[in-house]
């Protein structure tokens, strides 16, 4: 007993202690059971003791009952272990608590620093805490050695505890306690025994205590027996019998034990078990929680304490979920120890729930504020947790349904609903639950009324209102008002503005995804740029806040906002900063590593923004300030160094693409050097090498390309030596990109070089190709080469410096390889780009069809839907091109057509910045490939046009680039075209390069300062474009122009060095001035490239070849001009082989040097075949015609072996081709020319004639070979030699209206054996031989004539109207010809007057050109494909009718012309409604007979008159001292000398040159009568002296004269009376009608007939004739029309034109224009009348000329000061351009007295384009008539450029006549002169013409002469050469007729003007001429260009 007290005390100490064992526990069951506990009751920290199960403990027997105690002493000693075991439990548990803080710091701490998140109120999981359960669940106590212990004696003592609550149970302890137990006190004593459990994290001890306590209190409350389940699940201990629930008593313990049970399963970590709970924590379940409270409440009706059991509950029911807090998020999902998301919301909302419940109770006011709180937390933590792992929809209603469960209105609840609303509308969209989603967004728009409008919140709401209903009204209505908002100041918190943010960002995004990229919609922009701004704003304030929406609002603007001028206003530093945050730098430093910046940069979205806002800081930078500084440099030092790198890099690439613009020019420059210094201070050559060499490899390209901006001490140090050998430090990762890098390095200093060599470039190039040329994957290209950009901007660069230096052959190896990387690369658009390239130079290279294999390579590249329109259409235009050069022009038009609609679908207004100067490129291409069409396909005016308005694009291009490139602007006018446009730039790969020359020997031979890179891809293409128009200049004739551009071109090709794209256009000008006949001129253009090296470049030798063949043909060094035209053969026909051919695919550099240096000459055949297969293979797109070509025998033009290579062997090579065959029509034509033989040249080259121009050449050429077998045959028959030298008329003999007798069949008639010379009829037998080449000959000029005019150059229809004439003449005076006289006149019109007319057509078509040329239009204006019209040709009537029949019927015109070899005058004769008379005279028709005398032809009287002027014009301007002693009158000696000599030279043009047949410059009408009676005496006369009518049978001729010869004889009456001269006259005609009875078959010997008495009867028949009276000579009018070399005779001054009225024209459409103004006037036909009132004068421009001013000026004022007058008058100072025209646009006359022709005010272009000009001009001014001959092309003078301003259409002036108040517009009469003279017989001249004219008042003085004058002039009636001044001469066969006086007497009065007549200007001026006192030097000077105008009131 005494053992058992002790043992029973030491338990109790031991419990009180908290020091209890398991030994406690073990003695304190044996003391209370009584028995000795098995296994099963002892427990240690292993095994724990199995109480659980102890029911009711029955005492026993033990083996020492002895010592048991008593019950009363158990039960004391069970009360007094359960009191101790509580309170040692209690302290056990305060001092667990007390330990949790500092550890809890602890565990913050380590949180901090492993950036590991943990709940605040849940344990880590096993998963993120290396903490074992076991170890969280017990005191977190010191980890020492009585840690342990500490434990044990916990554990123990709840074991003590619960066995002492076991005894208490039992039947025993009830026995005893039956008095002194309360009802429920032991359940409540197990409930606190669990509380105290619990709070010692003994959670397995509590919960079994917990099921006792459950089975106690359910059998306390009910009476039936209840019956515990075997093991009851944690869930089922949160259940309770309804007994529990009815019993009042036990609901207060009832909800306690509860609570326990909820605390027990928060604490226990069983998320099933609290998952299975939840739905009996429903209020709706009776035993729920809150059930029980609420029911307890309606018993007590405590609200507090009800309350505060509710808020338990709560807190309870919370503490089994997780964390809501975001930092918890992954917590929370491991379902391992939390319930899923769904139980935790729901238990979360039944929490709060609870809490409604008990506010309620208290009536707390408004506690919705705390609900809706704490429902955002955990609603907002379910919607993060189940973000894409749950249906959105079910998510939506879960959340839906919480709010629903809480009975909240958030309508209603004012701000505090914002969250909860925001995430329902979030969801709901989500969820695609639009009408839901706009529902709630305009609930939160509604409770947010009562904020600010600026309120952050408040534009939130407005903002998700507007995205979700974005419509078209929407964004018109609410984005400009949320734009507004956004910025101005908004308020609210950090918070606020985070949402804010974030539903800007989903704005932006919605905007990103709904627009159309190619449509803009303004407000959306400017709200995406406010936007930008406004997050902009926000990062500044709280930088670490949304800094994702922040990036991604600013990335969607950049996106969508690509305007320039519109990311400057926002884009900032700031923007670049919040791109660059750390997890940036970090990406771009890794990626860097291993990659060139062009794939770091592409690494992801954020970095393409990051550098697409650093391009923009740039460019703000530049153009916001005059001048940039440093600070504009975006640069960050605290990032790393590889990062620093990337962003100053990317800023210097921007810089360099804005070097072409001028104005940034001094801004560029500072940042240029600011950026090469901090790159070098951030990479260094020892720890960034490669790095470094790129950088290098940049700057070197740019500072060769751009000098000026980037000095060279800035350079130097990045072009120190770089070494690979050693390691490459930080770059290691790099070290893929050396060797590209290398080659790089190379390529660039090779060409800064200067003086680049080809196989320098070689050199370069192959380097370069082996850096890559064994790639086959863009991945492979892209790991070695660092800057593939830059790779293919070097390349590109290269060929178009080729390009520019005119090396066709290098430019196709590196077009090849630019074509290879980008196909490598796969870049569409560059790989369609540098495949057109490509095609275009294997055309220049001559090789069409290389060309279209090129095209159809990358024609799938152009059917892309993705190729942008620029491409596609550039893609077009080389189609057109290749198709043109391939003679499709059918083709070329359809894919012109394609162009002009893929056209509109690009104007300029779409086009941005960096296409435009693509754009502008393009058309200026499309309007010269347009002009080459237009002319291929016969419009020539439209070419000019096309060629005109490329020029002047290019033109506009080319100053541009002047400007950008700082270089100053030539002295030329190149750059005059001057367009309002911004300024373009090229391609930035272009402009990085640039040539220097490196010598001084360099720089003298180029031409105008060298250009840089910019400018070579401009320089072939305005070098073509500018030949181009200089050529179709040349096909209208035209010289000035011509080589104004020719000029030009120079300049251009040779504006970066000597090259052989210059030796080439030097060679065109070469041709141009040949053709001009400057043959040397042309010798030092071909002599400036002497030396040129040209083995690498064939075309160019060939094209000097040809060019040195056209001068050597011009020297008539026709031998010569054969062997050069061979060479050129040679070197064509080697190109024409396949080996080149395969040679230049494979990139052989040695191909054309092989071509130009083989030894042994080559002919090209001259119809090699094309293969079928090349012109089979269709171009894409195009309709292709397959052509086909007969077999012909080839057959050598030249002597020459025959080719080497077969024919069958031999490529198709069309552009070789054509050339070849240019080349051997030229070398066809200098053989006709040396007199060799050629062959059939036509027929040789038939196969290649395809174009029109080549097919007229061909024919022409076979007509001049059938022309020399004529002349060969005449030569070698003397026979027939009389028709080289006969004059022939047309019409000259007409058939007898008599039958022919027999005797004319005769072929022969036997001559008497008396004459010396003897010859028979002629016969069509003998004729044979003779007329069959002249109708070959025809007919080879007949086919399609009329169609090949527009094809046809002026110069060749000039030739082929010379070869018509040469033909038709003495083709029609052959009776076995079969020629028509209707098909001769018809060809003699054409051959006369065709090539005239056209030339003023087209002269006119020009200036029309200019004039629309000059007109402001648009610079983009687009050609149109328009078809050529339809040519006709003038028929006998058409030109009948069109020229000679609008005639007055007083006016005679005369047309003179010359053949091509000026071998021959060819005079026409046009009278209204008469036949035109034709007459051909060969100057050999008169020889000299003494051997020592010069013949007087063409050459000799053009010398003469040539010299004359010279020697006049030197005199004229002689300013030596006269003061001298005999100076005066060895000055008076030369000019009477020279006037004599031009008197001899028109006495022997008259007397040698027309001879007898000067009548036909007659204006009489000659009577019929007297022609009748004149023919029968002629035909009396004929009969009687032709010997070959003696007989009876030849009696009379079938042959009679026509009356255009009789007019001839009937002329020469003014003859009589100078009998000698006459009868010469008189002999000549009869000798030419003899000769025209010859050659019609009547033979006869010209030593048996009796001229003399012919000649006799002849002037007895004249003399029969009656004259006709003086009255029918008035108002006569003679017109010449004169042919270009014949302009600069004074025909006017011929003796028989003596005080005629006598005008001339340039051709017979400029008198036909004339006619037609003229006939718009009332004035009657031929007497057009100019109004005295209103006119103009410019006396004394040049302050010189005072005599002149003295004379004058009192005459014309005395004419502007009549009545109502109205002139302009100029005196004494130089007019401007605008008022000379004016004055010409303004008067009806202006009189010009000063120098020259005033073309020094007024340039004659300008005159020409004037639409109204003055109707009669006076140039009184030196050689202001002198007309400037250009070989064969037209001529040039003043005078005809008024004649051509002002001039109307046929129909215009139709329409315009008999409407007098309609003042002419053209000018009809021009006076000027033929060469220089002296000012006082030209002021006396002007006086006595205007006093003729009416103009003047007559002077009362007469006009006298000096003292010493008289004496000259008498001295002159004999005149004696001197001896060094070579005279005239002369045939001794005519006799001249004495000379007349030079100059009338002029000692008497002379009256002006004829008394009742009007006189014409014309006649004016022929009267006046004597007043000069040198009458031919002076007199015959003055012309008049035009009609005869006459003077009106």
């Amino acid at each position: 007993m005494a053992s058992a007290q002790r043992d029973a005390r030491k338990v109790k100490e031991d419990i009180a202690g908290l020091r209890a064992t398991d030994a406690t526990t073990k003695v304190l069951q044996q003391l209370l059971i009584g028995v000795r506990p098995g296994p099963q009751l002892t427990s240690t920290r292993r095994v724990k003791p199995n109480i659980s199960r102890t029911k009711a403990i029955v005492p026993g027997t033990c083996e020492n009952n002895l010592e048991a105690l008593s019950a009363k002493q158990r039960y004391s000693l069970a009360t007094e272990v359960v009191n101790l075991s509580l309170k040692a439990l209690t302290e056990s548990a305060k001092a667990r608590a007390q330990d949790r803080v500092p550890r809890q710091q602890h565990d913050h701490a380590e949180k901090r620093q492993a950036l590991l998140p943990r709940s605040a109120n849940s344990t880590p999981s096993k998963a993120s805490s290396p903490v074992t359960k076991s170890a969280v669940r017990k005191p977190t106590f010191e980890r020492d050695a009585n840690h342990d212990e500490h434990v044990e004696s916990r554990e123990s003592t709840a074991i003590c505890a619960r066995t002492a609550f076991a005894f208490l149970r039992s039947s025993e302890a009830t026995t005893v306690s039956k008095k002194d137990v309360a009802p429920l006190q032991l359940e409540s004593g197990m409930l606190v025994l669990v509380g105290k459990l619990l709070s010692n994290d003994l959670v397995d001890l509590a919960i079994k205590e917990m099921r006792l306590a459950k089975h106690s209190l359910e059998s306390f409350c009910s009476a039936a027996k209840i019956v515990a389940p075997a093991k009851e699940t944690l869930a089922g201990l949160l259940t309770l019998d309804a007994a529990v629930v009815e019993h009042r008593e036990a609901l207060s313990l009832a909800i306690t034990y509860q609570a326990l049970v909820l605390r027990t399963l928060g604490a226990a970590r069983k998320p099933r078990s609290v998952e299975a709970c939840v739905e009996l924590l429903e209020s709706g379940f009776p035993s729920s929680p809150s059930s029980l409270i609420i029911a307890q409440h309606n018993v007590t009706g405590d609200a507090a304490k009800t309350r505060k059991a509710l808020s338990t509950l709560s807190s309870a029911i919370l503490a089994m979920c997780p964390s809501s807090s975001s930092k918890a998020d992954e917590h929370g999902l491991d379902t391992s120890i939390h319930p899923t998301l769904e139980a935790v919301l729901r238990l979360q909302v039944m929490a709060l729930r609870i809490q409604q419940t008990g506010r309620s109770l208290l009536s707390v006011v408004d506690p919705r504020h705390d609900t809706l709180e704490a429902l955002t937390r955990c609603i907002a933590a379910y919607v993060r947790r189940t973000s894409g792992r749950k249906c959105v929809r079910l998510v939506y209603t879960a959340v839906s349904q919480a709010v629903k469960a809480l009975s909240l209105d958030l309508t209603l609840s004012g701000m505090g609903a914002m969250p909860v609303m925001r995430i329902l509308c979030s969801l709901a969209e989500e969820a695609e639950l639009s009408e839901e989603a706009l529902s709630w967004a305009e609930s939160i728009t509604e409770c947010l009324c009562e904020l600010d409008e600026n309120h952050a919140q408040r534009v939130s709401s407005v903002i998700r209102a507007t995205r979700l209903q974005l419509t078209e009204a929407s964004v018109s209505q609410a984005v400009p008002a949320i734009d507004i908002v956004l910025r101005n100041k908004l308020s609210g918190g950090s918070a606020d503005y985070e949402a804010l943010l974030t539903e800007l960002d989903q704005l932006c995004q919605r905007f990103h995804a709904s627009m159309n990229a190619g449509t803009r919609f303004p407000a959306i922009d400017s709200f995406l740029i406010t936007s930008a701004s406004f997050a902009q704003r926000c990062f500044r304030t709280w930088p670490s806040k949304a800094t994702t929406q922040v990036q991604s609002i600013l990335s969607i603007t950049l996106r969508k906002i690509t305007a320039q001028e519109d990311t400057n206003e926002w884009v900032n530093r700031d923007t670049a900063k919040a791109f660059c945050d750390t997890e940036m730098v970090q990406a771009l430093t890794l990626a860097a590593q291993t990659q060139s910046p062009d794939l770091v940069w592409a690494h992801s979205t954020r970095s393409l923004s990051l550098a697409r806002v650093l391009r923009i800081l740039v460019s703000s930078a530049l153009k916001g300030t005059s001048t940039a500084d440093a600070s504009a440099i975006y640069d960050d030092d605290t990032l790393t160094d590889v990062a620093r790198y990337l962003i100053l890099e990317l800023q210097l690439k921007t810089v360099l693409e804005y070097v072409s613009r001028l104005k940034y020019r001094e801004s560029l420059r500072v940042l240029l050097v600011e950026i090469s210094r901090r790159l070098r201070a951030t990479v260094t050559m020892e720890q960034h090498p490669v790095r470094y060499l790129a950088t290098a490899c940049e700057l070197l390209r740019f500072h060769d390309a751009h000098p000026d901006m980037l000095p060279l001490n800035h350079l130097v140090p990045w072009l120190r030596p770089i070494s690979f050998k050693g390691n490459l430090a930080s770059d290691s990762g790099l070290c893929k990109y050396v060797d590209g890098l290398e080659a790089e390095l190379q390529l660039a200093q090779t060409l800064r070089s200067g003086d680049v060599s080809t196989v320098e470039l070689s050199t370069s190039i192959a380097l370069l190709e082996r850096s890559f040329g064994t790639s086959g994957a863009p991945s492979t290209l892209q790991d070695c080469l660092w800057d593939v950009g830059a790779v293919r901007s070097i390349l590109s660069a290269v060929a178009y410096y080729h390009s520019a230096l005119g090396k066709a052959t290098a430019n196709v190896r590196v077009l090849q390889l630019l074509h290879k990387l980008d196909r490598l690369v796969d870049t569409p658009t560059h790989t369609l780009r540098s495949g057109i390239r490509l095609a275009k130079a294997w055309m220049n290279v001559g090789f069409v069809e290389k060309a279209e294999d090129a095209i159809k390579g990358v024609a799938n590249l152009a059917a892309d839907i993705d190729c942008q329109i620029l491409d596609y259409m550039s893609y077009r235009l080389a189609l057109a091109e290749i198709s043109l050069a391939s003679d499709e022009y059918d083709d070329c038009k359809a894919h012109l057509l394609e162009l002009e609609t893929s056209r509109e679908l690009l104007p300029p207004n779409k086009v941005s910045r960096e296409q435009r100067a693509s754009y502008e490129r393009l058309h200026a291409q499309s309007w010269l490939v347009n002009s080459a069409w237009s002319l291929a396909t016969g419009a020539p005016h439209e070419a000019l046009a096309g060629a005109k308005h490329a020029v002047k694009i290019l033109n506009s291009i080319w100053y541009r680039l002047e400007q950008a490139s700082g270089l100053e602007k030539q002295s030329s006018d190149l750059h005059a075209a001057k367009d309002d446009d911004e300024i373009l730039k090229l391609a930035s790969g272009v402009s990085k390069l640039q040539l220097k020359p490196t010598s001084p020997k360099d720089q003298s031979a180029v031409i105008v300062q060298a250009k840089g890179a910019s400018f070579w891809p401009l320089i072939p293409r305005s070098s073509k474009a500018l030949m181009m128009l200089s050529d179709l200049y040349v096909h209208h004739g035209l010289f000035s122009e011509a080589s104004y551009y020719s000029t030009k071109a120079i300049d251009v090709a040779g504006s970066v060095r000597p090259s052989p794209l210059l030796l080439r256009v030097r060679s065109h000008r070469a041709l141009l001035l040949a053709l001009a006949g400057d043959t040397e001129g042309a010798e030092l253009c071909l002599a400036a490239d002497e030396d040129s090296d040209l083995s690498n470049c064939p075309l160019a030798a060939v094209a000097r070849l040809q060019a040195k063949g056209a001068v050597l043909t011009r020297e008539k060094s026709f031998t010569l001009a054969v062997d050069v035209y061979g060479e050129a053969e040679r070197i064509v026909g080697k190109l024409q082989c396949e080996a080149p051919i395969r040679e230049l695919s494979q990139g052989s550099d040695g191909t054309l040097h092989k071509v130009v240096r083989v030894a042994k000459p080559v002919p090209p055949p001259t119809n090699p075949r094309r293969a079928p297969a090349s012109r089979a293979a269709s171009l894409p797109r195009a309709q292709v015609r397959t052509r086909t070509s007969k077999a012909v025998a080839s057959r050598s033009v030249a002597k020459a072996e025959p080719p080497s290579v077969a024919l069958s062997q031999r490529s198709p090579c069309h552009l070789l081709n054509k050339l070849a065959l240019d080349i051997a029509h030229a070398k066809a034509l200098a053989q006709l020319s040396a007199g060799d033989a050629v062959g059939d040249v036509d027929t040789e080259l038939d196969p290649l004639t395809a174009d029109t121009v080549r097919r007229h050449r061909s024919s022409r050429l076979q007509a001049r070979q059938h022309l020399t077998k004529v002349t060969r045959d005449l030569q070698a028959d003397i026979t027939y030699n009389i028709l080289p030298e006969a004059a022939l008329i047309l019409p000259a003999l007409l058939r007898s209206k008599l039958p022919a007798k027999p005797a004319a069949k005769s072929t022969t008639i036997k001559a008497s054996s008396s004459r010396t010379k003897q010859a028979g009829a002629v016969t069509g037998t003998e004729l044979s031989t003779l007329a069959p080449p002249l109708q070959e000959a025809y007919m080879c000029l007949q086919p399609d004539s009329a169609r090949s005019i527009p094809y046809v150059s002026i110069a060749e229809l000039h030739n082929e109207g010379s070869l018509r004439c040469s033909t038709l003449m003495p083709l029609s005076m052959l009776p076995s010809a079969g020629v028509s006289d209707a098909r001769s006149f018809n060809g003699m019109f054409v051959a006369v007057e065709q090539a005239r007319d056209i030339a003023a057509d087209r002269e006119a078509s020009a200036i029309a050109v200019d004039l629309r040329h000059d007109a402001k239009g648009s610079p983009f204006e687009w050609p149109e494909v328009q078809q050529a019209p339809a040519s006709c040709q003038d028929t006998e009537a058409d030109f009948q009718a069109r020229y000679v029949d609008i005639l007055p019927e007083p006016w005679t015109a005369i047309s003179l012309t010359l053949d091509e070899d000026c071998t021959e005058l060819i005079i026409a004769r046009y009278c209204r409604n008469n036949a035109p008379i034709f007459l051909r005279l060969p100057f050999a028709r008169h020889k000299p007979e003494d051997v020592s005398e010069e013949k007087f032809d063409y050459h000799t009287a053009k010398s003469e008159i040539q010299e004359i002027i010279q020697r006049s014009n030197a005199s004229c301007h002689n300013n030596d001292d006269v003061s001298s002693k005999g100076a005066k009158s060895s000055w008076w000696t030369e000019r009477e000398t020279l006037d004599r000599r031009l008197q001899d030279l028109l006495l022997n043009v008259e007397e040698i040159w027309l001879g007898g047949f000067r009548g036909i410059l007659s204006t009489t009408r000659q009577a019929m009568d007297d022609l009748l009676r004149l023919r029968r005496n002629i035909v009396a006369t004929l009969d009687r002296h032709l010997p070959s009518r003696q007989t009876a049978r030849g009696k009379t001729s079938g042959f009679e004269l026509d009356d255009s010869v009789l007019e001839l004889f009937i002329a020469l009456r003014k003859y009589l009376d100078e009998e000698s001269e006459m009868e010469e006259l008189v002999t000549d005609l009869l000798y030419f009608v003899v000769d025209l009875l010859q050659l019609k078959g009547e033979r006869n010997a010209y030593d048996e007939i009796d001229f003399d008495s012919m000649t006799v009867e002849t002037l007895d028949a004249l003399r029969s004739i009656e004259a006709p009276e003086d009255s029918a000579s008035e108002d006569k009018h003679l017109i010449l029309v004169l042919d270009k070399r014949l302009q600069k005779f004074p025909w006017e001054n011929l003796p028989c034109l003596q005080n005629a009225s006598v005008s001339r024209v340039n051709s017979m459409l400029t008198l036909r224009k004339c006619i037609m103004a003229m006939r718009s006037g009332p004035s009657p036909d031929g007497c057009h009348a100019v109004p005295r009132n209103s006119g103009g004068y410019i006396l004394n421009p040049s302050l010189d000329l005072s005599n002149t001013q003295t004379a004058l000026e009192p005459a014309l004022r005395k004419a502007a000061a009549r009545d109502s007058a109205v002139w302009t008058c100029i005196v004494k100072r130089a007019p401007n351009e605008d008022e000379f025209k004016t004055m010409l646009q303004t008067s009806s006359m202006t009189l010009y007295f000063g120098h020259g022709a005033g073309s020094q005010y007024i340039r004659p272009r300008t005159i020409g384009k004037l639409d109204r000009c003055s109707e009669v001009v006076w140039l009184m001014g030196c050689s202001s008539g002198a007309v400037t001959e250009h070989g064969e092309l037209e001529p040039q003078a003043v005078p005809l450029s008024y004649l051509m301003a002002g001039s109307k259409s046929d129909a215009k002036a139709v329409s315009d006549a008999g409407d007098p108040a309609n003042r002419n517009e053209s000018c009809f009469a021009v006076l000027a002169t033929l060469w220089d003279v002296t000012d006082k017989d030209i002021d006396r001249f002007s006086l006595a013409v205007g006093e003729e004219w009416g103009l003047f008042e007559p002077s009362p003085v007469p006009s006298r002469l000096s003292a010493k004058t008289p004496r000259k002039r008498d001295r002159m009636l004999a005149p004696s050469t001197p001896q060094q001044v070579p005279k005239t001469p002369k045939t001794p066969k005519v006799k001249k007729t004495p000379a007349v006086a030079a100059t009338p007497a002029r000692g008497t009065n002379r009256a002006r003007g004829t008394a009742g007549r009007s006189v014409s200007l014309v006649e004016a001026v022929s009267k006046s001429r004597d007043a000069c006192y040198l009458r031919y030097l002076n007199g015959a000077a003055p012309v008049v260009y035009g009609v005869p105008v006459y003077l009106g009131d």
